[in-house]
């Protein structure tokens, strides 16, 4: 007889929320097509109660499965809140936290980059102090905030005690109970220690990278703590299953703990071929017309993702601007983003200033794409989910839209300096798309020159994404200053430009497809749809199905 396995995922985020990421797709996927039920323990504590009563009903009618809402924070985030404002008046605070590094720098203290007015620090003492100080937009929420945490103690305690108890009565209903733990910081190694001291074996614990150690603060230098912890859960053997989302991911993190080499995993990250495939021509043109005024535009470009750093963001807003000054092939935009997040309104506010033209006209259009989540929902749920997702987003500039973005396209656009996976280009592939993108490792191991076009971003570029953030109150980065960077910036903006436009000539002629399923007129959509197909699985297999089998396979061994 066949063991009870309990699966639950943690997450520090949830899903059917608009704050959703790559993450928790990864989860819902596995949940969705498992043919089991998949609980969920989300982190987040700032969802209404009768939020969280409605997205528990939507993720139980999908998956069968049940999702908690238990926020495990600890005393780890009070501690430090405590270290940074302790002793230290406002001006000072304001003072040593002005443009400071972003914390994703590696060993080394950044080096100043020519022509640009990021004052980074130069020398290792000071890059050590300024990385302990919060950004200068957090001074004021960190005063407003610390009395309340540190009278939160207690409710901290009772939190990680119903975690507990929690875990402890799937412990006494199944055989075994593996915890599956994808954020990785210091919350996910606490509760791993809180588990395995209390439970040892009787809870397995499966540890998920969905991105390059760059973008872990247990990879952090300056977070010694939190290396420490991290690396004493991997001496006490309290990692069981340990999961990379490519191959890349595995061998930085094997690289940067020794303790990891042999037991890593990669599962990547599996696009579903029902939603993402070569779409009728009928069907296409009236997804482009319920997202853009019928004959409004005549191609569609379109990205998906955050505009989180590395994404590129610079480089879209300076695209942007090249076709403001001129659009001769009547091409429109489609930004398919989370909406309400802080990059997201940066980026609304940077396009509307450099491209006003093309708001005012309709041709960009930003959407929130819910076709993942109804996925496994009748018509009325998903009713339900599009009206909740308009209601919560509150913005009449973003569209919910029930299909796919890359359907409604005819070119996919991904200007990022960095990616573990990029699972959206193998998504806008597998729907046919031709793409324009950086020419990266990340996107590389599943592409080939066949697919479309690749622009080479420059080192100094791809350095700059890496080092500098502005803070609150000073210029986005297509204004700062007139060197080496913004010029890069600049020149790569038209050269994303000029690669689209050389794509929608060739379009024009016949040459190559614009997403149609095969054998239909006006492209050689056939040829150039099945061609890229085979070649991206010449290089890996990355179908939902084949992710979710080996997922299962990892959890139930």
């Amino acid at each position: 007889m066949a063991k009870k396995v309990k699966v639950i995922h943690h997450t520090a985020h949830t899903p059917y929320h608009t704050q959703i990421r790559g993450t928790e797709i990864y989860i819902l996927n596995h949940a969705l097509k498992s043919g089991h039920s998949v609980d969920v323990i989300s982190r987040r504590s700032d969802i209404p109660e009768e939020k969280r009563e409605f997205i528990k009903g939507m993720y139980h009618s999908a998956v069968g499965g049940e999702l908690h809402f238990i926020p495990y924070d600890r005393d780890i985030k009070i501690a430090e809140h405590e270290e940074a404002v302790e002793g230290r008046d406002d001006k000072e605070l304001v003072q040593l936290g002005r443009r400071r590094p972003t914390t994703k720098v590696m060993s080394k203290p950044p080096r100043k980059l020519t022509g640009t007015t990021a004052e980074l620090p130069v020398t290792s003492e000071q890059y050590q102090q300024r990385a302990k100080i919060p950004s200068l937009q957090r001074v004021k929420a960190l005063r407003n905030n610390l009395r309340a945490m540190q009278t939160k103690r207690a409710d901290l305690a009772v939190d990680e005690e119903k975690y507990l108890n929690l875990i402890g009565r799937e412990i006494e209903k199944h055989d075994r109970v593996v915890l599956a733990y994808h954020e990785m910081d210091t919350e996910d190694i606490k509760a791993i220690k809180a588990v395995k001291d209390r439970f040892g074996d009787k809870v397995e614990v499966a540890a998920h990278f969905h991105c390059l150690s760059a973008y872990y603060t247990i990879s952090d230098p300056k977070k010694d703590d939190e290396r420490g912890l991290f690396q004493e859960i991997i001496d006490k053997g309290y990692l069981d299953k340990i999961v990379a989302v490519s191959d890349e991911v595995k061998t930085e993190f094997e690289r940067e703990y020794p303790g990891l080499k042999g037991k890593m995993e990669v599962v990547e990250g599996g696009v579903d071929d029902e939603l993402y495939s070569p779409r009728a021509k009928e069907g296409k043109e009236e997804r482009k017309d319920q997202i853009f005024n019928k004959g409004h535009v005549d191609y569609v470009v379109s990205y998906v993702g955050r505009f989180a750093d590395p994404k590129g963001k610079e480089i879209l807003v300076s695209m942007l601007r090249q076709f403001e000054l001129s659009n001769p092939n009547n091409v429109g935009f489609m930004f398919a983003v989370p909406p309400g997040d802080r990059p997201t309104k940066q980026f609304m506010e940077e396009v509307g200033k450099y491209a006003p033209r093309l708001m005012k006209e309709g041709k960009i259009q930003f959407c929130y794409d819910i076709s993942k989540f109804t996925k496994g929902l009748d018509e009325k749920k998903k009713r339900e989910l599009s009206d909740h997702f308009t209601q919560e987003i509150k913005d009449p500039r973003v569209k919910v839209i029930t299909t796919t973005a890359q359907s409604a396209s005819d070119i996919y656009i991904h200007p990022s300096s960095s990616e573990s996976l990029g699972l959206s280009v193998i998504e806008a592939i597998k729907t046919g798309l031709p793409i324009v993108v950086s020419d990266i490792k990340g996107i590389r191991q599943y592409t080939s020159d066949e697919h479309g076009r690749f622009v080479r971003l420059g080192q100094d570029y791809i350095d700059w994404t890496m080092l500098y953030q502005p803070q609150k109150g000073e210029p986005p980065r297509t204004e700062i200053g007139k060197g080496k960077t913004v010029s890069s910036t600049t020149k790569l903006g038209r050269e994303f430009r000029n690669e689209i436009n050389g794509l929608v000539e060739r379009m024009k002629s016949g040459e190559i497809y614009r997403g149609y399923k095969r054998g239909e007129k006006g492209s050689s959509i056939g040829r150039f749809a099945t061609k890229a197909r085979e070649l991206l699985y010449g290089k890996k297999k990355v179908e939902l199905t084949d992710m979710v089998e080996r997922l299962d396979n990892i959890y139930r061994r």
